[in-house]
């Protein structure tokens, strides 16, 4: 039997992972986390916003600007466009990245507000934004795609620079939700996930001092302390890691 923990913005689940949930938690820290009692069950969910979500991808590299550098040399490639071609009668000139995004903002803000049914999909407002949601829903393609991408270009953590893109859609106050409730009753986790699960590759800042670093450490803590997990702070006087 299998469970899922998912992401969720509005009515639609943007990601979903089977039986765990650690590969979710790249934007959550320990502290969003929320129990809603219910009559029937409890639920259990990491709780952001749009805005730290956005500034934890962007502090960690995940920006727009990356992802434009990454989308253009892909569809660059002669493969790339020989199987959009074939496949889907779409060129190069069509497929390019402002219109992709802004494809991607357009539908996730339909997703979110509408959800999907599979009995009466979503329509696109365009041939791109159609084929875009093919790509998202597996209505056509396969599992080959994820919004609008052949997975055979994605690698390890692609999938996060997809979605700061889907992070365009939405006012920074929109809740972003990872729901593991039946993943924890399922027996795949505990409900109080271990601390070490939510860190992530951390950017290193050096300072000239001690007294820098513990200035911009303690700033960070105080003025955006879901960005504490992104950073290491090392002095030039005492080589050594501060947390």
């Amino acid at each position: 039997m299998s469970e899922y923990a998912n992401i969720t913005i509005g009515k639609y689940e943007f990601f979903s992972s089977r039986n765990e949930v650690r590969s979710l938690l790249y934007i959550f820290s320990p502290e969003d986390y929320k129990q809603i009692i219910g009559k029937e069950y409890n639920e259990h969910k990491y709780i952001t916003t749009v805005k730290k979500a956005k500034e934890i991808l962007d502090a960690t590299g995940y920006t727009l600007t990356k992802l434009k550098s990454f989308f253009e040399k892909i569809t660059e490639s002669e493969e790339f466009n020989e199987l959009f071609d074939d496949e889907l009668k779409i060129t190069k000139e069509i497929y390019n990245f402002d219109d992709w995004l802004k494809s991607i903002i357009n539908i996730s803000n339909l997703l979110a507000n509408k959800g999907y049914n599979y009995e009466n999909p979503i329509k696109g407002q365009n041939f791109l934004e159609d084929l875009i949601l093919q790509t998202v829903n597996y209505n056509f393609m396969g599992e080959e795609y994820f919004w609008g991408i052949p997975n055979e270009y994605l690698k390890s953590n692609d999938d996060l620079l997809i979605f700061r893109a889907i992070l365009e859609s939405f006012n920074d106050n929109i809740e972003v939700s990872l729901d593991y409730t039946w993943i924890a009753e399922g027996g795949y986790c505990d409900i109080n996930l271990p601390k070490e699960w939510f860190e992530i590759e951390r950017t290193i800042i050096l300072t000239e001092g001690k007294f820098d670093a513990f200035v911009l450490e303690n700033m960070i803590s105080l003025l955006y302390p879901h960005l504490k997990k992104c950073f290491y702070f090392i002095d030039f006087d005492m080589p050594k890691v501060q947390r």
